[in-house]
């Protein structure tokens, strides 16, 4: 289960952009046969300030996502495949990134795959220690300290450059166990994409729960 905040953001009649930040509760469920299940729940959106824009109880404030689809990610044992030798594993992982995107921001690219990891699969400790030395060897990375992530617990804090020139990216790890709590990304300069100033938050993520169910259970693990 994640819990989240996503930017969303839309044009209006006169050129404008309305940009706010959409809560979001996601379960989803990996199925052996590839079949990703998710039920969403979402909240009322905050505007650039951090105020509700709707009341709750106004027609479309929240609403639930409950569907199945075949899943665009590998299969639901990709995770137990990936190799802890952390020059393996970078290779593993840049042969699914696309080169022009990635191209000049490898830091990057490899903190949004081990997100995506950490969203889709349940890790296991050791890959999670190889992900973390194979971060540790980008110069880009650089250690914020400790801090308390959205769910108020113990973090400790990463930060890499973003996709673009306007983000950064953040990285919230568990000092204890080392395993993955959440991200952030934060705008630094003005972007015409979205109406907040610099510098705001664009989105965040918190982990609450991964663990594996059995393949007959409706509950969602990840």
């Amino acid at each position: 289960m994640v819990n989240a905040w996503f930017t969303s953001s839309e044009h209006e009649a006169d050129g404008s952009i309305n940009s706010s930040l959409v809560s979001v509760t996601r379960e989803s469920n990996f199925a052996p046969d590839g079949t990703m299940h998710i039920v969403e729940s979402r909240g009322s959106d905050l505007d650039q300030h951090g105020r509700v824009t709707k009341p709750a109880d106004e027609p479309g404030a929240p609403t639930t996502v409950n569907e199945s689809f075949e899943s665009n990610d590998p299969g639901p044992g990709f995770a137990d495949e990936l190799s802890t030798d952390p020059q393996r594993l970078r290779q593993q992982l840049d042969a699914r990134q696309d080169p022009e995107t990635c191209a000049g921001t490898p830091a990057s690219c490899l903190v949004i795959d081990t997100i995506d990891l950490f969203h889709s699969y349940v890790v296991r400790p050791e890959l999670a220690a190889a992900l973390w030395r194979t971060l540790a060897s980008e110069p880009e990375v650089t250690y914020l300290g400790e801090v308390n992530d959205r769910l108020n617990r113990p973090a400790d804090a990463f930060v890499v450059p973003g996709l673009d020139q306007t983000t950064q990216l953040l990285i919230f790890l568990d000092p204890e166990t080392g395993l993955y709590l959440g991200d952030e990304e934060i705008l630094i300069e003005p972007s015409e994409a979205f109406e907040f100033e610099p510098p705001a938050v664009l989105s965040f993520s918190a982990l609450v729960e991964a663990r594996r169910v059995p393949a007959t259970s409706n509950r969602a693990p990840q």
